[in-house]
């Protein structure tokens, strides 16, 4: 595999950055149909997904900075070049983004309602972009030691994930339904794959991995939300046998 897709003396551009720049900008442009089925405007919509993309980007980089300082000052542009996005600075972004929706006054359930599809094509790409870059996270298998293909099932599994989320946005807005389907499945996924995935080192003591843990309370915020969206509609279809009885 060839992991520099452009290459201009030291400078080269990776294929994993140029194929997920390309599901960026996919991913920014499907949140333009899906806030109009959900009830939003566009505008609005894609504001805020800018806002939560620039800061993910900078405040990661400032973490990095932060908890690096020394070796920043000795090495400002190679330590800039390392690989940023943590756990806190997506918390810290997540946080931000909030207060900025809260401010501006946008419904937080069709907002990711709205996002869902997006976040599932996102991860489609970055997975595809794993692969092409050569990656392989998966748990050796037999004796020729091949990993697991942890990156295709990963990837097929967000192209399903993105096409029920969008099949069920194109069928009608029920409030929650894309969120709780997306979250449900993709915290199954995330969890069962991972089981086919290099263990991680940074809690051995657990019996499972950290992103399994998160896994969990993906599956058991998306069930709740998926119940609630149900709960509502069988409200509404046995309201008129209740008036009739």
């Amino acid at each position: 595999m060839h992991t520099t897709f452009l290459q201009f003396g030291h400078l080269h551009i990776p294929v994993f950055g140029v194929v997920v720049a390309i599901g960026l900008m996919a991913s920014l442009s499907l949140t333009q149909w899906s806030a109009r089925r959900v009830g939003l405007d566009s505008d609005r919509v894609w504001n805020t997904v800018m806002l939560a993309v620039a800061a993910i980007f900078l405040v990661s980089r400032l973490l990095l900075v932060v908890f690096n300082f020394r070796s920043f000052l000795q090495y400002p542009l190679l330590l800039l070049a390392v690989p940023s996005l943590t756990s806190l600075g997506i918390a810290v972004s997540a946080a931000l983004v909030y207060g900025y929706v809260r401010w501006r006054g946008v419904p937080l359930l069709p907002l990711l309602d709205s996002c869902a599809a997006s976040a599932a094509l996102l991860w489609a790409f970055v997975n595809a972009g794993y692969l092409l870059d050569g990656t392989r996270d998966g748990m050796p298998v037999g004796s020729t030691s091949a990993p697991q293909p942890v990156e295709v099932y990963t990837l097929v599994s967000a192209l399903v994930i993105f096409l029920a989320v969008l099949n069920a946005l194109r069928t009608g807005y029920r409030g929650g339904e894309a969120t709780g389907l997306a979250l449900t499945a993709s915290g199954l996924a995330i969890f069962f794959i991972d089981f086919y995935r290099l263990p991680s080192e940074l809690l051995p003591s657990l019996p499972i991995d950290p992103s399994q843990i998160i896994a969990l309370v993906m599956v058991a915020v998306g069930g709740a939300l998926l119940y609630r969206v149900a709960k509502r509609l069988y409200a509404q279809f046995h309201e008129p046998d209740e008036r009739e009885g």
